[in-house]
């Protein structure tokens, strides 16, 4: 079930780890996951569900499962490297682009990559990491069908690339947790337009969402997706401020509700808030100008979760994953026992309450 969301697959991956580290001592900020094919979809998958498990990640001729189009985000970014083979048509090699720059603005990389090739064997793209994010590693495979494993690297071996990748990596790198979406499309050589993007289109400041399954993408589009949660959007505008500027996020699956309306003057920074309460669901995104004469640019923009600071909560409760309380000591149920990696249900830790 390579969903992305939880269910008993992710529940039997944790219980290895768990039956491993019952037997031998492991260094449990250096966990990674890779995998082939489906192998590489799970992989995918478990970068929403186990992004505080699995220090960073790889896939070989695997992508996230088409069936379910889920590509919503965990709790922070993730470092991930992709091998793919260009003579792929069982996990389509075409439909690639679309699910690097879904990965790239997800833990948001530079759009722009550093691109190697060595004739004959490999293109290799370094979306490098900016702020608070991480790098995406794509190498397309000259020759390589749907294969796991190829030397037709620079270490002449997939297996040792991704080990060279991994071991960069722990689960205290650091990066912005709060990051779930940041497409950076003003970086100098980057077109939106041609990233699924549309820009200055009428009263259309730009406009990312909105494409439905075909049978030539295979289920295989851009799209923005969350999960329950309370979000913001942010940007910054350039413009006379006496123009109104219209922002719009719809859910495009399901109860097909909006989940932010709001207007505010050009000219400034936004920091806008919403919450999704009902699920993962897609997403589109509409910023709007009073008319198409109208000189206006939006740069920056990208959506994080809300924090505390951003949205105290009177009451001392709210949401918290396990990987967020930093220090595992002196934390106590409600019946007062002591526990250590607490996982589900609500907990006391220095006076305060965790869900």
């Amino acid at each position: 079930d390579a969903s992305g969301e939880e269910n008993e697959d992710v529940t039997f991956l944790k219980a290895v780890i768990e039956d491993v580290a019952s037997k031998y001592t492991i260094d449990r900020k250096r966990i990674y996951c890779c995998g082939f094919s489906n192998g590489g979809m799970m992989t995918y998958a478990n970068t929403n569900t186990c992004s505080n498990i699995f220090a960073a990640y790889a896939a070989i001729s695997g992508f996230p499962l088409n069936e379910f189009h889920f590509r919503h985000t965990g709790w922070r970014p993730v470092p991930f490297l992709h091998i793919h083979g260009k003579a792929d048509d069982f996990v389509r090699y075409a439909l690639m682009p679309t699910i690097v720059d879904e990965m790239v603005a997800r833990i948001g990389a530079n759009p722009v990559p550093q691109v190697t090739t060595r004739s004959g064997k490999f293109t290799k793209s370094v979306y490098e990491a900016g702020d608070g994010s991480f790098p995406y590693i794509y190498y397309e495979i000259d020759g390589m069908g749907h294969n796991d494993f190829t030397n037709s690297t620079e270490a002449n071996s997939s297996a040792q690339t991704m080990w060279s990748f991994f071991k960069q990596y722990t689960l205290d790198t650091p990066c912005d947790t709060t990051l779930k979406w940041l497409p950076r499309i003003e970086t100098e050589g980057y077109d939106p337009k041609s990233h699924g993007w549309t820009m200055n289109s009428g009263t259309v400041l730009l406009r990312f969402g909105g494409t439905l399954k075909t049978d030539a993408n295979q289920n295989v589009y851009r799209s923005l997706q969350f999960k329950t949660g309370s979000y913001k959007l942010c940007f910054q505008s350039e413009g006379d401020a006496s123009l109104t500027i219209g922002v719009r996020i719809q859910k495009l699956t399901g109860k097909k509700n909006v989940v932010l309306n709001a207007n505010m003057q050009a000219g400034s920074a936004a920091s806008l808030p919403f919450d999704v309460t009902d699920g993962w669901g897609e997403y589109r995104i509409i910023i709007t100008r009073p008319t198409s004469a109208d000189n206006i640019t939006i740069s920056n923009i990208g959506i994080y979760s809300r924090t505390e600071e951003d949205d105290p909560d009177p009451s001392g409760i709210r949401e918290i994953q396990n990987s967020k309380i930093k220090n595992q000591n002196d934390i106590y149920d409600l019946q007062g026992r002591s526990v250590s990696n607490p996982q589900h249900g609500i907990y006391i830790k220095n006076g305060k309450r965790y869900l």
